[in-house]
């Protein structure tokens, strides 16, 4: 069956905060990055961005989605028409995170697939540069010279983006009584 991206807001049968042509647009900038996501089909792409949708609402965030319809945990405590750029940004960054340590994506079932575990970073060095080489099984997939691509997938920047969000931060939330 073949995948489709839904990031309809709040709608019960989306799987996705980003559309594809916004991702392609925001990795372009990571020149490393661009270049292994370009050798990605459409569907690898939406198995991505799903993986990362998912990774991301399985963090405990406070209050409640805005619905109860609604199948993603954005947006939050009653507003219906927006998404936070934090979330949105965190997504690009989660994609890049699992693609980096596919260990960390799944299967769908939201555990870890033991076909995941054969993908690895087969390398790392720091010399002048940080290079990080990412294989799957015996084939070499992704090699980033850029300290960009790897900070922008890391988990640091991810729960950076949704620190208001699992802490209750300031100025996030209108409660109402």
């Amino acid at each position: 069956m073949a995948l489709v991206i839904d990031t309809t807001i709040a709608g019960p049968d989306a799987n996705s905060y980003v559309e594809e042509a916004d991702a392609d647009a925001w990795f372009e900038s990571i020149p490393d990055f661009f270049t292994f996501w370009g050798t990605l089909t459409q569907q690898q792409h939406f198995a991505k961005m799903i993986e990362a949708t998912r990774a991301i609402d399985r963090f405990e965030f406070v209050g409640c989605p805005s619905t109860e319809e609604q199948a993603l945990e954005f947006p939050r405590n009653g507003v219906l028409d927006e998404l936070p750029r934090e979330v949105i940004e965190a997504q690009y960054h989660m994609i890049i995170f699992q693609c980096l340590n596919p260990a960390f994506s799944d299967d769908g079932s939201g555990s870890l697939s033991t076909n995941d575990l054969e993908n690895a970073i087969t390398s790392v060095e720091v010399p002048e540069v940080v290079k990080v080489a990412f294989s799957q099984g015996s084939k070499k997939v992704f090699t980033s010279t850029s300290q960009a691509a790897v900070q922008q997938g890391s988990m640091d920047a991810i729960n950076a983006l949704l620190r208001d969000w699992l802490t209750g931060g300031p100025n996030r939330f209108k409660f109402v009584k």
